[in-house]
């Protein structure tokens, strides 16, 4: 019995009143009920999940393979169907997002964003038509791989040079065709409270097309009603912990409330254009916004 009213603390911190009648013996029917509940809530998402991952697997395999359709062609088409497919399983795990800032109306952009989360993905790609770099990984997961591989992903593993250098031409192809690219530089996800350095290695391709670079800044404000702020750690960050865990306690949640902000863009004739003074410049301009999101948290 303590157990269940421990776990049930977990999800949705109880007031004492409610604690004391979960206590009593007529609150056990209580406590599992909540229990069964937010299993069967759990499953339901999941079902979701997979129902729309099947649903945009097969369009997206006919698109790969459409032939008289040129390859930029191609790769836009799926960018807009990815766009499509981030905003269902956005709705499906409950994250609301709110934009600041001036939504760009170029494309091309190289997109730079701190990272919190594999649900970054997700609140990216359903508000501008992009591809990802991701880590080589990814690729082996699950059905999410396969997804990945259709939306143009550009998978590296940055232990080996020759993977890096074959990223960098492939993201500059990409930018010239007009095709947006997202990187998360920190190289890791950061702790959702403040982001970490941008590695300069991911700038090498805007550096040298001398492309615009977007900084942008992702926040998770609020969880099921309660500021993350206040609480000693942001539950949304996956930030040192195992993804299976992880992911289970975000199916438990009913809304979250995601803050992203469009910082200016760096032109390419903006003064120094080599790769270790843009990711400085990227990374003051995401920290810049970063904190606006935090102190319009608390407001």
């Amino acid at each position: 019995m303590f157990v269940c009213i421990e776990y049930i603390n977990q999800l949705h911190p109880v007031n004492k009143t409610t604690l004391s009648l979960l206590q009593r013996p007529a609150g056990r029917s209580l406590c599992y009920t909540f229990l069964i509940m937010a299993f069967v809530r759990r499953a339901y998402k999941i079902f979701l999940l997979l129902t729309c991952n099947l649903f945009f697997l097969l369009p997206g395999l006919l698109i790969s393979t459409v032939f008289f359709l040129g390859k930029p062609r191609q790769l836009q088409l799926r960018t807009h169907g990815m766009m499509v497919w981030a905003k269902c399983l956005a709705a499906v795990l409950g994250l609301h997002i709110q934009i600041t800032g001036q939504r760009p109306e170029q494309s091309g952009l190289f997109i730079a964003s701190n990272h919190a989360s594999y649900t970054d993905i997700l609140i990216i790609g359903s508000i501008i038509p992009s591809v990802f770099i991701a880590k080589a990984e990814v690729r082996g997961w699950p059905l999410f791989g396969l997804l990945a591989q259709i939306g143009g992903t550009i998978f590296v593993k940055r232990e080996l040079q020759k993977s890096t250098l074959y990223a960098v031409k492939e993201t500059e192809e990409k930018l010239g065709s007009g095709i947006n690219v997202v990187v998360f530089p920190e190289g890791t996800t950061d702790n959702g409270k403040q982001i970490e350095r941008f590695r300069s290695s991911f700038f090498q391709a805007p550096s040298e097309a001398r492309l615009p670079i977007l900084p942008l800044s992702i926040y998770y404000a609020v969880v099921d009603g309660l500021p993350t702020a206040q609480a000693p750690e942001n539950e949304m960050a996956w930030h040192n912990a195992p993804l299976l865990p992880h992911f289970w306690n975000l199916l438990s949640k009913k809304k979250v409330e995601v803050r992203v902000h469009f910082n200016g863009i760096i032109a390419a004739n903006s003064g120094s254009y080599n790769r270790k003074d843009l990711a400085e410049k990227a990374y003051l301009s995401s920290a810049e916004g970063f904190r606006r999101l935090q102190g319009n948290a608390t407001d």
